[in-house]
């Protein structure tokens, strides 16, 4: 009887450890993303915005949306999207961005930029003081909101050179850049694109804040619901919210051949 029961344990041992390492595997294949089979995509939602014009219920909703298609979402908005936070833009492995901002265009030629560049305006307020060998290179630049009547919003801004210079790399992101004028010319999105994104979303012109807010709300709904592509999506966005009511300024994508991929293409491993 002790041989038998001996012989027992000697086989239980091994199922037992069997099954303690094959737990794992049947868990992550029935459901995945749980128990350490393969990491959820992030997106990252940036609201600069939030200072001027809240918008709550559009950040809870959209979070809401990525959170059921399976992203993990980070929310930075306000004084906490500083210059040190978008140093790192390019090291969170972000495969959806979200930039609900305020960006202008520049109204001088600089040393190295060139008129018009767009600029993309963070939460952190200006001082003289600070960043005095990024701003000689044209990595930042103080804020403006209107090129014509120069009109100071008093915030560092970061240039297409900062993004350039960034550490890391946007592995296939898609960048949805939802300020004014960015898009107006294609200097900051190839920047974005030169550090390893799959495509850019922008305006072509200053853009009103509930009307950027309507269009963000259908876009992300085409592309994460509907399924549709960037050119299918950002063409249905102008034709249901249309031009900005002020300025005319239309929902654009760069590079031209970014138009027919779909959010599902770019979460793909």
């Amino acid at each position: 009887m002790a041989r038998r029961a001996l012989s027992l344990i000697a086989f239980a041992v091994p199922l037992g450890v069997l099954a303690l390492f094959a737990a794992p595997l049947l868990v992550s294949l029935l459901w995945p993303g749980q128990g350490g089979g393969g990491e959820r995509p992030r997106a990252l939602i940036v609201d600069t915005v939030c200072a001027a014009v809240p918008n709550e219920a559009l950040i809870e909703n959209i979070t809401k949306l990525l959170e059921s298609r399976g992203f993990e979402v980070e929310v930075r908005a306000g004084a906490n999207v500083t210059v040190d936070f978008m140093r790192r833009l390019a090291m969170g492995n972000y495969k959806l961005i979200v930039l609900r901002v305020h960006s202008t265009r520049t109204n001088f030629q600089g040393l190295f930029l060139p008129n018009g560049t767009v600029v993309i305006i963070t939460g952190e307020r200006f001082r003289p003081d600070r960043y005095r060998n990024e701003r000689l290179l044209e990595y930042l630049v103080p804020s403006t909101v209107d090129p014509e009547l120069r009109l100071a919003l008093g915030y560092w801004a970061i240039t297409p050179r900062f993004v350039r210079a960034l550490k890391g790399r946007f592995p296939r992101t898609v960048v949805i850049a939802m300020g004014c004028s960015t898009l107006y010319t294609s200097t900051m999105a190839q920047a974005f694109i030169d550090k390893g994104a799959a495509a850019y979303i922008g305006w072509s012109d200053y853009v009103r804040a509930d009307h950027m807010d309507k269009a963000l709300a259908l876009l992300l709904k085409l592309l994460l619901v509907d399924g549709l592509t960037i050119e299918e999506a950002v063409d249905k966005v102008n034709d249901v919210v249309g031009p900005d009511p002020d300025r005319g300024a239309t929902l654009m994508y760069y590079p031209p051949h970014s138009g027919g991929l779909a959010i599902s293409d770019i979460v793909k491993p």
